[in-house]
């Protein structure tokens, strides 16, 4: 938090003032604060870390949007790629290099996430695993064990309430 305070003092400084650069200085020190809480949210568990990849790539907005709003959606790499205007190819190599993974693999961990939610309010595996985009509950469960080394029930043992009968 002490670097919130002397951030949010030079950005108030700032503000009231009229030398040159001011609108640049104004800006950076904005998207430093954001930096600042960014961290913090993360370190903090405030926020998932899947949340923020690519967040600084108006390029990619349209399909990292679109995948965290749909994360069941049956995505492929030239529906991404068409959403933000690009070639299947640029898109993933695009992709791969400002998110740190491929596309399939960040879509994968935003379905085990949400999939986490839902075990947590209780719904039922099955459900679970077409909502969040796998054709059955084998396959869903597969998924989770490949992300988390633990079943459906396990997971629930570690990470929160009894699954429903």
């Amino acid at each position: 938090m002490p670097g919130w305070c002397a951030t949010v003092g030079l950005l108030f400084e700032e503000a009231h003032m009229a030398a040159a650069g001011h609108e640049m200085l104004l800006k950076r020190l904005c998207e430093v604060l954001i930096v600042q809480l960014l961290r913090h949210a993360l370190q903090h568990q405030l926020i998932s870390s899947t949340a923020l990849p690519g967040a600084s790539d108006p390029a990619l907005g349209k399909a990292m949007q679109a995948m965290r709003t749909h994360p069941g959606g049956k995505w492929s790499v030239a529906e991404l790629a068409a959403l933000c205007g690009m070639s299947r190819s640029r898109f993933a190599r695009q992709f791969h290099a400002v998110v740190g993974c491929p596309p399939a693999q960040y879509l994968n961990s935003l379905r085990i996430a949400r999939a986490g939610e839902l075990l947590r309010q209780g719904k039922l595996v099955q459900d679970i695993a077409l909502e969040v985009g796998y054709s059955n509950q084998p396959a869903f469960t597969r998924a989770l064990r490949a992300a988390t080394q633990l079943s459906p029930r396990d997971w629930l043992a570690r990470n929160g309430s009894g699954l429903p009968g």
